[in-house]
């Protein structure tokens, strides 16, 4: 378990995610790989269409869209719920 960032003046005798020196511990790195593995990323082509389809976590993404043929590209914040289709359109200007 853990309970603080540091075991320097830790709650809990040897309660950090780091040790005293400030150096990472295992459950430094057991979180960080935890949380590795709730986030979702990657890149895709569109089809015919101009459409892509991909599965994720619920949250906040940032969306980039490139046209291979110009090279312009549209940046995007969206979000995603969680268990629900969610259509985003992303329209060149």
């Amino acid at each position: 378990s853990w309970w603080d960032a540091t075991d320097k003046d830790s709650f809990i005798f040897h309660g950090g995610l780091f040790d005293e020196q400030h150096r990472p511990k295992k459950s430094y790195y057991a979180l960080k790989d935890l949380i590795k593995g709730w986030t979702t990323s990657g890149m895709g082509i569109t089809g015919q269409t101009g459409q892509i389809s991909f599965r994720g976590f619920g949250g906040q993404y940032e969306v980039k869209v490139v046209n291979p043929d110009t090279g312009m590209s549209k940046l995007k914040e969206i979000t995603i719920e969680e268990q629900k289709e969610n259509l985003i359109t992303i329209v060149f200007d």
